[in-house]
């Protein structure tokens, strides 16, 4: 499941923020003054995405896109797998 919570509850809740991402899976993204600075995510998922992304990165170079353009394309993709996860 993905939450946001602010940087003040992460503080609080630390422990329990990581039982969540342990045992449910959670995302977590903390915010601070409402705008994102950073994400818990599990481990494997984080693998996963770096896999995906370098795969894009590769695709990209036969492509001959910008390791902008294909950054773009990587994070394209990983919101396209996260929004259709449970489908």
């Amino acid at each position: 499941m993905q939450k946001t919570i602010s940087d003040s509850e992460a503080e609080s809740n630390f422990g329990k923020v990581l039982d969540g991402v342990v045992q449910n899976g959670d995302e977590i993204t903390i915010e601070r003054q409402g705008k994102p600075v950073a994400r818990i995510v599990p481990v494997q998922e984080n693998k996963q995405r770096q896999v995906a992304a370098d795969k894009l990165r590769a695709m990209a170079e036969q492509a001959n896109m910008s390791p902008e353009e294909a950054e773009e394309l990587a994070e394209e993709a990983v919101a396209w797998v996260r929004a259709n996860k449970d489908s």
